[in-house]
């Protein structure tokens, strides 16, 4: 029987037979190399004989459980370590040297300059004479020590500079002034002014607000931005700006052209303004008292105005014509006289006793008017887009009154001002002439 403690204290006994082969601790389950035996053991002949007690040779598995242990009792004591602890050992102390030695190696290299060396150099040793001999023929030139130099003070912040103004060529002025500069009077109103015939009104207004502000700008050019500014919101209705804009351009420059223009007209403006909105009130009580007033009325908030029995036609004529006499060859002309012809050809009221006015109502009156507005029209404007839908309704007047020769008349007028091109009017002539010709 072979007797030794395991590193956990347990004292164990194994058969001699066993001596040199892996048993498993029972208490602590560590794989252990039993010790050989210090007594010989038995020869394999009187092992034999001894068949019934002591098992054949065989080959077990390396660790094979203790069935056949036997345990001391009693306080262990440390017992030596076994040899394969001492193998393992062995192996991680050399991995430990090899691992610190590659790691001085790369630390050296990197202060050095040089190639760290390889794990195979290490466990080499020292190079053969030869090649030191080689090394040292070929010395490599000292590397220069490297120093830290003390840091540099830190410069001042340069104050900031500001950049110079950039000079834009002319043909980019137009934009720069609306986004960037202040307007530069003149220039800056007649870029207000095309932003209006475009209908860009947001920008027309920035650009004439900009105006009345600067100090540079003349008292014409002041006065008429703020007579455009009261146009632009006139043609919003938004009647009380207008008439806002339009008494700070009586009070701030009663000297000028446009200043005179709106005194003489204030009273016919206030009654427009007074047609179609109502003031805004400076009170928000007061407006709320209002607001309350009109829940419970049920009235009409405009004016509403019964024409009937009134010359109706005349009227319109009236103020028409008052436009063509005060803004001659204007904008405004070319509108008034569209109206006006509008007027004169006439309209039906709805309903099957509605009246009829203009031409529709008494032809022979009114188409007098008709020719004579027209020759003026086509004599202050020969270039509108107007003149052509007009030569059609004349003509077609003619025609409803069965006048053949006088609407062929108007029809080729069409034709010829219309040239060689085609156009909506021009081919609606053609069609009409060749229905007139088949007796249609």
């Amino acid at each position: 029987m072979i007797k030794f403690h395991c590193s956990c204290g347990q004292k164990i006994g194994v058969p001699d037979e066993r001596a040199g082969r892996l048993v498993r601790c029972p208490t602590c389950k560590m794989a252990i190399e039993v010790p050989k035996a210090t007594t010989p053991i038995v020869p394999h002949e009187q092992v034999a004989l001894h068949a019934t007690s002591v098992a054949p040779p065989h080959e077990p598995d390396p660790v094979e459980t203790l069935a056949n242990v036997t345990t001391g009792r009693g306080r262990p004591t440390p017992s030596r370590p076994s040899p394969f602890n001492r193998k393992v050992v062995v192996l991680v102390c050399a991995a430990v040297i090899v691992a610190v030695s590659i790691i001085i190696g790369v630390i050296h290299s990197l202060h050095q300059g040089s190639t760290p060396p390889l794990p195979a150099q290490i466990a080499a040793g020292p190079q053969p004479k030869h090649v030191e001999q080689r090394e040292q023929s070929t010395p490599t030139p000292p590397r220069p020590e490297t120093k830290i130099l003390p840091a540099a003070p830190v410069p001042p912040s340069p104050e900031p500079v500001t950049p110079a103004p950039v000079t834009l060529p002319a043909s980019d002025m137009s934009y720069v002034l609306a986004d960037m500069l202040p307007p530069q009077s003149s220039n800056a109103l007649r870029m207000a002014q095309d932003f209006y015939a475009h209908d860009l009104l947001a920008r027309a207004k920035e650009i004439l607000i900009q105006i009345t502000y600067d100090s540079s700008a003349s008292d014409d050019t002041k006065s008429e931005a703020l007579y455009l500014l009261g146009q632009i919101a006139f043609d919003e209705r938004h009647f009380k700006t207008a008439m806002d804009d339009w008494t700070k351009l009586q009070t701030t420059y009663p000297r000028s052209a446009r200043s005179k223009e709106v005194a003489d007209r204030m009273t016919q403006l206030r009654e427009v303004v007074a047609k179609f909105s109502d003031a805004k009130l400076s009170s928000i009580v007061a407006q709320s008292y209002v607001n309350n007033g009109d829940f419970w009325s049920d009235g009409e908030k405009t004016f509403m105005i019964d024409n009937s029995w009134l010359p109706s036609v005349e009227m319109a004529i009236e103020w028409y014509d008052k436009v063509l006499t005060e803004f001659p060859k204007t904008d405004g002309a070319e509108l008034a006289y569209a109206r006006k012809l509008f007027a004169l050809i006439g309209w039906k009221t709805p309903g099957q006793y509605g009246e009829r006015y203009g031409l529709k109502g008494n032809f022979d009156k009114y188409m007098p008017q008709v020719l004579q507005t027209f020759e003026a029209f086509e004599k202050d404007f020969p270039a509108s887009s107007y003149l052509q839908a007009f030569r059609f309704q004349i003509a077609q007047a003619y025609w409803v009154k069965e006048d053949s020769a006088n609407a062929t008349v108007w029809l080729n007028k069409i034709i010829t001002a219309g040239g060689r091109g085609d156009s909506f009017y021009t081919k609606l002539a053609n069609a009409r002439l060749q229905k007139l010709k088949h007796g249609e």
